[in-house]
């Protein structure tokens, strides 16, 4: 079974928006989305909850390649898909090679596209809290000795 995640979406145009976050929720996942990358950057520093971020490469104001710097900075594990229409090589060529982005999007994209992409990302998440939980030193086991008086 996947695994259901907590999606940050962003992109400039409504009907990409809306289009995608329809494709996400058939997917099972919560979606949360933005056409406006000043103000998800602004959730994201507010609620850091999201499992993952969807962000479209060209907006104005804030490009989708800086919205995804500034989310590292404040979350260096954060899992990014950047989205795209263009052949914007050399941004995405920068992202992915900074380990910033896990996969990139094209538009026009295919549904089983999307949700296959997701689907790759969380079993990325799911393998990272894995990992992390392996590292975590168990819990310490009750002592059978009084404790020490004061």
């Amino acid at each position: 079974m996947a695994l259901r995640l907590k999606i940050m979406l962003v992109d400039d145009q409504v009907y990409v928006l809306e289009s995608l976050k329809a494709v996400l929720r058939e997917g099972n996942h919560t979606v949360e989305g933005f056409n406006d990358p000043v103000k998800a950057l602004a959730a994201f520093k507010e609620k850091r909850d999201y499992d993952l971020v969807i962000t479209d490469i060209r907006m104005p104001v804030l490009t989708g390649d800086k919205l995804i710097h500034e989310i590292h900075a404040i979350d260096p594990g954060q899992l990014c898909i950047a989205l795209t229409a263009y052949a914007e090589r050399d941004v995405l060529t920068d992202i992915v090679k900074e380990g910033h982005v896990v996969r990139v999007l094209l538009k026009p994209w295919k549904n089983a596209d999307v949700l296959k992409t997701v689907e790759q990302a969380g079993a990325e998440i799911e393998k990272r809290r894995s990992a992390a939980a392996a590292t975590q030193p168990p819990p310490a086991a009750p002592s059978d000795k009084p404790a020490p008086a004061p």
